[in-house]
C-alpha cells in the first residue's frame, strides 16, 4: 500500500488504508472520535496535496504537518483557539493558553 493507492481510492477505503500506513491499531469511529478526527485530518490534508499536484514528497510533508499540528494543539481547550494569537506579525497581542 502507498500514498499513490490512497489518492486512488474512496474516502472510508483511503482513511483505512492511510490507518494502516500509519500503523494505527483499529478503532470504533464513533467510539474513538479523537482518532476518527486525527485520521480524518490527515487525510483531508493528504488528499488537498494530491489534488493540488504536489509531488509525492511535499504530499507526505502535508500529511505529516497535519499530524505535527494535531499533536501539538492536544490539551489546547477551543475555548482558547478562539483568542487571538500572539504573532506579533498578524498584530495579536494575547497568547493561546492550554486548558
Amino acid at each position: 500500500m502507498s500514498l499513490a493507492f490512497l489518492s486512488l481510492c474512496q474516502r472510508e477505503e483511503g482513511r483505512q488504508c492511510l490507518r494502516a500506513l500509519l500503523r494505527w491499531e483499529e478503532f470504533d469511529d464513533v467510539g474513538d472520535l479523537r482518532h476518527s478526527i486525527e485520521l480524518d485530518s490527515v487525510y483531508s490534508s493528504i488528499v488537498f496535496a494530491v489534488e493540488k499536484g504536489l509531488s509525492w514528497p511535499a504530499v507526505v510533508e502535508a500529511g505529516k504537518l497535519a499530524e505535527e499540528l494535531l499533536n501539538e494543539t492536544k490539551g489546547v481547550s477551543v475555548q482558547a483557539w478562539k483568542e487571538p494569537c500572539s504573532c506579533s506579525e498578524w498584530g495579536h497581542t494575547q497568547e493561546i493558553r492550554s486548558a
